[in-house]
């Protein structure tokens, strides 16, 4: 429906509502006037008291009879209703009419008083004594054969000057707010009447926003808001066409990027993210909704990367490259590809970088590489050795009986460092195995007997070196344990812990009962473990002190067995240590409950 109604003649009742600023102007300014003028007409009134009083004691000033002086005071003072005070100029009270002259102080510093010496009048307002009141006092001098013989003063509270005041006020602000009522719902009405069709283009325009432009809004009278209505209405069927496909091509691309374990990231030419999907935001360590519009070396702190986005930017072709980051945790490492983004002319408007996380490959690799480097010097020394004392045997040393039982000896050792090693490789192995097919075969076991068959196995080392082993153990905590992997994991720490502890010390094992888990500690008294070597002792074949480690018969493979036996459990193992003083190894492993006595 057309509309033909003008919105100005809506509104034009509304402008009966700036009478309400004329009325609070002239409420405002009627009671600040008489705030002022009651004061002053009350002045003006006591000093003219103060006039007729000062001529009435003139006679007695004459003839200097203060007696009289007093009593015109008080009894003026009670025809009047108001105090009058005779004051002579040095500031003594000559007659008061509400106290004896004499038990007033001096006058001599009242303002008024000093006015009235100056000028002939004065008046001021001031609280006298404790009395919390407002005074008004109005002082004029009183002149006797040319000089000022008396100054008269008249005063009234302030409180007898405002009481009319007050009710007159009262009468006003009345009327105003009666009037200000009525101004405000002839206000409300006109307001809710104007308002009432831009309220329901409001509430279009807010589902608009939404997304719901299935909406219509009705079309007003009014010609004006009738023509926004439906310019409105028309407006949604236009965005309802094309936000459609725009929607679905955005749900579809953010689909497909949400899936991906790849990081994406859109940049334009400043280098400015446009935006970025949850993979890329993990990678680089932020919100993918913070990351948008700020520059790419703001959200990543790293060179590599900003060049890597300068080249995708400069190129007319796939980039590729990889780059590494740096953190607290270690090294990551990333493979990425960047192709230019180009719009409808051809131009280059941003870049699309794409980050590939390698981290694990590259540990892989190394630990590949350390793994073979690791066995293969582990090997050769045994091997050397064995070939060489092989090779002095066959060219005549066998025909020496001394030296021929020495060399076979020695070949004997190395033999036995070659089966160790070999063991324990073939024991990660199977742990290793069994951790990634099915699982080890857990029974729920109380630790203290297999605790204790690992220390009678170390028990004849530990004597041999002047160590003493103690253990303190609840017999009824129990876990989750397979007994012959624990008791190896066990006995590894305990055969370092004597291995590495001096003659005369003690290693305990303590087993600690924890909400959630049960932890076993094997603690020495050694020499300690420098914090540099914390984080690597439990790999493989990393040794803290190569030479004595080898001079006591160790693989280097111990800890690492010890790691992984506990990883098959389900738990962890870890360790702290003080140079000097000792280590403490814990073993963690998940809880299984209490025995029953």
């Amino acid at each position: 429906m057309k509309p033909n109604r003008r919105f100005a003649t809506q509104l034009f009742p509304t402008y009966l509502l700036v009478t309400l600023l004329p009325l609070v102007a002239v409420t405002w300014h009627t009671t600040h006037s008489l705030e002022t003028l009651f004061p002053r007409q009350a002045g003006r009134d006591l000093l003219a008291q103060a006039r007729i009083a000062g001529g009435q004691i003139l006679w007695p000033l004459s003839v200097g009879n203060q007696g009289a002086i007093d009593a015109v005071c008080k009894e003026t003072g009670r025809a009047t209703g108001t105090r009058f005070t005779v004051i002579f100029p040095d500031g003594q009270v000559a007659g008061d009419s509400l106290a004896a002259p004499g038990t007033l102080p001096s006058q001599r510093e009242c303002p008024e008083f000093l006015s009235a010496l100056r000028s002939g009048q004065g008046l001021a307002v001031r609280r006298d004594g404790t009395d919390s009141a407002e005074t008004l006092h109005a002082a004029v001098s009183v002149e006797n054969q040319g000089h000022v013989a008396a100054v008269v003063r008249a005063s009234e509270s302030l409180a007898l000057v405002r009481e009319p005041l007050g009710a007159l006020r009262r009468d006003i602000l009345l009327m105003g707010l009666a009037v200000a009522a009525f101004a405000a719902l002839v206000s409300l009405w006109t307001a809710r009447r104007a308002s009432r069709p831009l309220e329901e283009l409001r509430r279009g325009a807010e589902a608009f926003a939404r997304g719901d432009l299935e909406r219509r809004i009705a079309v007003p009278q009014t010609l004006e808001i009738g023509e926004v209505a439906l310019a409105l209405n028309a407006m949604a069927e236009e965005l309802a066409l094309r936000l459609g496909d725009a929607v679905r091509q955005k749900n579809e691309l953010k689909a497909v990027l949400s899936g991906m374990v790849e990081g994406v990231l859109a940049v334009n030419t400043a280098q400015e993210i446009i935006s970025m999907n949850e993979a890329g935001a993990r990678m680089l360590h932020c919100g993918a909704g913070d990351a948008a519009g700020r520059p790419v070396h703001e959200v990543a702190r790293n060179v590599d990367l900003q060049r890597f986005v300068e080249r995708a930017l400069a190129s007319e072709e796939v980039a590729e490259g990889e780059i590494g980051f740096h953190e607290m945790d270690g090294d990551r490492f990333f493979q990425v590809h960047g192709a230019p983004l180009k719009d409808e002319d051809g131009l280059t408007v941003g870049a699309v970088v794409v980050l590939n996380d390698v981290t694990r490959l590259h540990r892989l690799e190394e630990v590949r590489r350390d793994f073979v480097a690791n066995v293969s010097h582990e090997l050769k020394t045994p091997i050397t050795a064995i070939s060489g004392f092989v090779e002095t045997l066959a060219e005549g040393a066998v025909n020496d009986p001394v030296e021929a039982a020495r060399f076979l000896s020695i070949i004997q050792r190395h033999a036995r460092r070659l089966g160790a090693i070999t063991e324990d490789l073939l024991t990660l192995s199977r742990l290793e195995h069994g951790r990634n097919q099915e699982g080890l075969a857990l029974d729920n076991q109380g630790l203290c007997p297999v605790l204790k068959k690992a220390l009678l196995v170390c028990q004849d080392s530990a004597k041999e070196r002047g160590v003493e082993i103690r253990m303190e153990c609840d017999p009824q905590i129990t876990a989750r344990v397979h007994p012959s992997l624990f008791e190896q994991a066990v006995v590894n720490l305990l055969t370092n812990a004597v291995t590495y502890s001096e003659p005369g010390t003690q290693v305990d094992i303590e087993v600690e009962d924890l909400p959630d888990q049960v932890a076993v500690r094997v603690r020495d008294q050694g020499r300690g473990i420098a914090q540099r070597h914390l984080a690597r002792i439990f790999e493989r074949f990393y040794r803290v002190d190569p030479a004595r480690s080898r001079e006591h018969g160790g693989t280097g493979l111990g800890l690492s067995i010890v790691k992984h036996i506990a990883q098959a459990h389900g738990g962890r193992v870890n360790v702290t240590s003080v140079l000097g003083k000792g280590s403490v190894f814990s073993l963690h492993l998940p809880k299984a409950g209490r025995m029953e006595k």
